[in-house]
């Protein structure tokens, strides 16, 4: 048994990007829109011919968007994926014996004619002008939430609120946090978390990995405060309190950081697809092994804005609840969302929408109409407007849809949900 540094239950935290979008911070949509507009800005530095203006990103995007054309599941293109989808095309366009074996597939290696990409003039020049914007991209949208956070309202309701909810959970729970996002918002709520890091900016992963108190904010997929340090030939990430200093954001892949010679760069944020891949970097792959050990530490998992399309995320959490639903050692979990009435958007709908597909398989639960709702299936609007939980069979898993910050009025009661053994 892992000893406990208090009397009090832990809370396992994950927070998604819906978490800190009414404080101000840029949603998947805005990112989507910003990186279409950054990839036709670095055509020019690509040596990219045909097609003016598109950008690698924007083809790829177009490709995948015909490809899941209309479908019930609202599976379609994203940022991430795009992201994910231009490191695979990198390894399949490098040639033999490095890269992918289904180049062969690919047209007799050649890429097809939407990129607009010139004759190969040596053997790697796909490879190399694909991960040229791969880079300039994640470049682009490091700043840019560095930007995005430096705008931080700290006196704003929104804040206060966000503030205000884990102040109370703190209360009542050993609290521990896997903050998703790259902002600094969390960070600016509980300055004094641990986050990995000692006082000179150096990661501690032995600390990290010993450590048995809780009260801690890891940053799984990076964050604003990380800039690239040491010597090219063995660069890491530091640690930089001060969001106005110079950060170092990107650098090229190294050769041995993943299988099959795929593109895995170096950078401050984990973006796309291949992310276990790219956590095997520090301090990503200590957090990671971290987050195994907290999940099956926690005695109750709150979760919030997350759209469940992080595999690496969901298995963590999967592999503790693959046990019998009965399970009584089971935690109690509880996710806050933000959800469109306009969708009826509600977890009953599981065999029709990826959100709520990837929400009861990755908690191990279902969520069907109960014998007193066999005439009526409430929706979102009446959870909502009642301040109620839509609750799974078996009452171990709860969603609020009425928003993050908004679930401040009803803490006290969720609060109490947590507790429920």
């Amino acid at each position: 048994m892992t000893p406990r540094t208090s009397g009090k239950s832990k809370l396992l935290v994950i927070l998604g990007a819906g978490s800190s979008s009414d404080c101000g911070m840029p949603s998947v949509c805005d990112i989507n829109e910003r990186m279409k507009g950054w990839s036709r800005e670095c055509e020019p530095t690509t040596g990219l011919s045909g097609d003016s203006g598109r950008g690698i990103f924007n083809v790829l995007w177009k490709i995948v968007e015909a490809y899941y054309g209309s479908n019930h599941y609202n599976i379609g293109a994203n940022y991430e994926r795009i992201l994910g989808e231009m490191t695979a095309l990198a390894s399949w366009l490098t040639p033999s014996p490095f890269g992918n074996v289904l180049r062969a597939a690919v047209r007799d290696g050649a890429p097809v004619s939407a990129f607009g990409l010139p004759p190969e003039t040596e053997k790697y020049s796909y490879r190399h002008l694909i991960i040229r914007e791969q880079g300039f991209l994640l470049e682009k949208l490091a700043k840019y939430m560095r930007e995005c956070s430096k705008s931080l309202e700290m006196e704003s309701s929104p804040f206060f609120a966000y503030q205000n909810i884990f102040l109370k959970l703190r209360e009542q729970f050993d609290l521990g946090i896997y903050n998703l996002n790259y902002d600094n918002v969390a960070r600016s709520a509980w300055p004094e978390a641990f986050h990995g890091f000692n006082s000179r900016g150096i990661f501690d992963p032995l600390c990290v990995s010993l450590r048995r108190e809780w009260d801690f904010i890891y940053h799984l997929h990076g964050s604003v405060h990380h800039c690239i340090s040491s010597p090219t030939y063995k660069p890491s990430l530091a640690w930089k309190n001060n969001l106005h200093d110079s950060f170092e954001d990107y650098k090229p892949p190294i050769p041995d950081m993943a299988q099959d010679f795929r593109p895995i760069p170096m950078t401050t944020l984990i973006a796309g697809s291949f992310k276990l891949n790219q956590i095997l970097a520090e301090p990503y792959q200590t957090f990671y092994a971290a987050l195994v050990r907290h999940v099956q530490e926690a005695d109750a998992i709150l979760i919030a804005g997350y759209g469940f399309g992080d595999l690496h995320v969901n298995r963590v959490l999967r592999n503790r609840f693959e046990g019998p639903v009965n399970d009584r050692t089971l935690p109690q979990v509880i996710v806050l969302a933000k959800s469109n009435p306009m969708k009826l958007q509600t977890a009953n709908l599981q065999d029709h929408d990826f959100w709520a597909y990837q929400l009861t398989h990755t908690l191990n639960t279902k969520f069907r109409i109960s014998q007193k709702h066999l005439d009526h299936q409430p929706t979102v609007v009446e959870f909502i407007r009642e301040h109620k939980f839509e609750t799974a069979l078996r009452d171990r898993v709860r969603i609020w849809h009425g928003g993050f910050t908004e679930a401040l009025q009803s803490l006290d009661e969720i609060a109490k949900r947590l507790h429920c053994q």
